[in-house]
């Protein structure tokens, strides 16, 4: 109706792949079955602390571990409580994602556990391909990267379980492609799952109805066929978005249950981006930051204000029922872009059974995408903190909120209220820092003070941050453009 190709159901990450065909793509649609983690021997757990992230997934974990002893192997750029259960942890040098992954192949290869004739070829598409220089890369050892080996050609059954802390990187196409060639030397997928958990209860959904700049090859090829009509402009994820706005090339946004100034990494960009749209349009449950630069404000209703259906993390459509009856003048998103649709003079659907039966169709495609074919060249570098910045920054959800949405709960407040700036107790007692005490987190684009939180699982010099509570700009602290985000932390002055 509006022929603009530009949407996308992400706010959250930076640098989105620009095809829907990319390497990251290909391993996020993998088929993937929550059951049959309880059934897998082997489970790695990669770039992911599971409690911020997916709690359901950790229990199913923890049941694999205490009824079937699966051997648990968490490989993350820092430690994570996750791992309490894990027959080995391993912490890797920030930013070195790929390099891990091609370190663990290199062992195989090196001490015979592969078949010869099946690693032909792999040793010579890494760069470094030397298991000495990936381990001064990485921080893991020789001996590390050979139980992990191990461990994966010794599993009958394997879930390989990757996180946001991989999605979220700039980094995650290199990342992808290193995961291919894991997966085609051990050959995971002959013998179990891997999985790139998507972040949202309905994000799969979100995939699935190609609400996405650049959906599957099969999912576009359904909406071509089925609208008979698409605009011939360009497609822009979020990122593009943003810049064509920040350029004035986009003249118009419609915002539906998000809010990209709290949760993109890059707040002054996402800002900026949006503030030089000529007319924008929010639909949200509550007021924010990004309803506040809008011209017109639509009031959404919440998941509890109605039947519907959601799709969880194995693609499974399921049913909710609504509690309560919508409050005030809110409306379904639905029924939004219908009445909008009819003030444009034109309906989207001529019935609701003709708009479910879409959505039915949608949902039903096989969107996974084949591996390639053959190993593909892995480049490794250790990416450089600002100078003067020596503490690298993760950020991610507090577990007890999700998004910007739960802050409005009195109960969850009880929990937790404001953000904070998370650290081991060996840096917090380097910089004389004590739990509860306020500090000033600094990085070289912003600046923010929130308390410290001693943790008791953090072991190196990596902090962590909520981005999801309005009382603190944490992402004004990110660049989109670097792959590590890293800040420097200074006591208050009494």
């Amino acid at each position: 109706m509006l022929k603009s190709n530009n949407i996308d159901y992400r706010d959250e990450y930076r640098f989105l792949p620009a095809a829907g065909d990319s390497q990251f793509q290909i391993a996020a649609s993998r088929p993937f079955e929550i059951s049959e983690i309880e059934n897998s021997d082997v489970i790695f757990i990669f770039g992911s602390d599971l409690i911020r992230e997916h709690q359901n997934e950790y229990l199913k974990i923890r049941r694999s571990f205490n009824f079937n002893q699966a051997r648990i192997y968490a490989l993350n750029p820092y430690a994570v409580r996750t791992a309490d259960i894990a027959q080995k942890e391993v912490v890797y040098a920030p930013g070195t994602d790929e390099a891990v992954l091609c370190g663990i192949c290199l062992a195989a290869i090196e001490q015979n556990l592969v078949d010869s004739s099946q690693a032909k070829g792999l040793k010579e598409k890494m760069s470094p391909n030397n298991l000495a220089e990936i381990g001064k890369l990485t921080g893991v050892d020789v001996d590390g990267f050979t139980q992990l080996a191990n461990a994966l050609v010794s599993g009958t059954k394997i879930s390989f379980i990757i996180g946001e802390l991989v999605a979220q990187s700039l980094n995650r196409e290199n990342i992808a492609v290193a995961l291919s060639n894991l997966n085609k030397l051990f050959r995971m997928e002959d013998k179990g799952q891997i999985t790139v958990l998507a972040h949202h209860a309905n994000s799969k959904g979100a995939e699935k109805l190609g609400l996405a700049a650049h959906p599957s090859p099969a999912i576009s090829k359904h909406l071509n066929s089925l609208w008979k009509e698409q605009s011939e402009g360009p497609a822009n994820n979020t990122d593009a978005m943003l810049a064509q706005m920040k350029k004035e090339e986009i003249k118009g946004f419609v915002a539906v249950g998000v809010n990209p100034i709290r949760m993109y990494p890059d707040r002054e960009f996402a800002a900026e981006g949006l503030e030089r749209v000529d007319f924008m349009v929010a639909c949200d449950m509550f007021e924010t930051e990004t309803t506040e630069l809008a011209d017109v404000v639509l009031p959404l209703c919440s998941w509890a204000e109605y039947d519907g259906e959601y799709v969880n993390l194995e693609g499974r459509v399921q049913g909710a029922k609504k509690a309560i009856k919508p409050l005030y003048e809110s409306k379904l998103a639905y029924e939004i872009f219908d009445e909008l649709s009819e003030r444009f003079g034109k309906k989207l659907f001529n019935s609701a059974e003709e708009r479910k039966g879409e959505i039915s169709t949608l949902l039903g495609l096989n969107s996974t995408i084949k591996w390639p074919a053959e190993y593909l060249p892995v480049k490794m570098e250790s990416p450089q903190l600002e100078k003067g910045y020596p503490y690298v920054l993760f950020v991610g959800d507090d577990p007890h909120h999700s998004g910007h949405r739960t802050e409005k709960s009195p109960s969850l407040l009880n929990f937790c209220s404001e953000a904070y700036v998370e650290l081991s107790s060996a840096l917090a007692d380097k910089l004389d820092i004590e739990d509860g005490e306020s500090v000033r987190v600094e990085s070289p684009v912003g600046k923010v003070i929130v308390k410290a939180r001693i943790s008791k699982y953090l072991e190196t010099d990596v902090v962590f941050m909520p981005r999801n509570l309005s009382s603190t700009a944490v992402t004004s602290l990110l660049m989109r453009k670097k792959r590590l985000d890293s800040v420097k932390i200074t006591k208050l002055e009494e």
